[in-house]
């Protein structure tokens, strides 16, 4: 009996350690972490992924509010419009290219606008309402407003 007790106070440690290593593995997410935006004047206070999804498959161009959605990207090369689009739109960096290929020559679309770096993006999102981007979470300030928080663990 003895025995069986020492186990299940083992096990009970695991369980606490565990829970403690897996706080600590969320706030490392936390570091990751990245926000949709949208200009401060906006009338847009959340979005939700299915939104966010059709605004950047270029699906609306206007949301019901009658606001326009204009979305924003990273260049190609970034990791985190590789993030952003395979955790919001799942797919990948080739998808996205076969998609908006297939668009552009019906005549039915085109891709966001592309900026150069996290920097550009803010900037122009802070200037002009209508964009909709996504930006690291240190990056974020108060020229924006912050409608969606997508993490690790996915959109909250």
């Amino acid at each position: 009996m003895g025995l069986i007790y020492k186990y299940k106070i083992n096990f009970l440690e695991v369980c606490i350690f565990m829970s403690m290593f897996g706080a600590g593995l969320i706030s490392v997410a936390n570091a990751s972490e990245y926000k949709i935006i949208v200009n401060k004047n906006s009338t847009i206070d959340k979005l939700s992924p299915s939104q966010i999804k059709r605004i950047f498959l270029g699906k609306i161009r206007r949301l019901s509010s009658g606001e326009r959605a204009v979305p924003l990207d990273l260049s190609k090369n970034s990791a985190i419009r590789k993030k952003f689009y395979s955790q919001v739109i799942c797919k990948s960096q080739s998808q996205m290219n076969a998609y908006w290929m297939r668009l552009v020559f019906t005549g039915k679309g085109r891709p966001p606008e592309e900026v150069s770096d996290s920097d550009a993006m803010l900037e122009k999102v802070a200037s002009v309402n209508g964009y909709i981007a996504y930006i690291k979470a240190e990056k974020l300030s108060d020229k924006v407003k912050e409608v969606m928080i997508i993490s690790e663990g996915g959109i909250e």
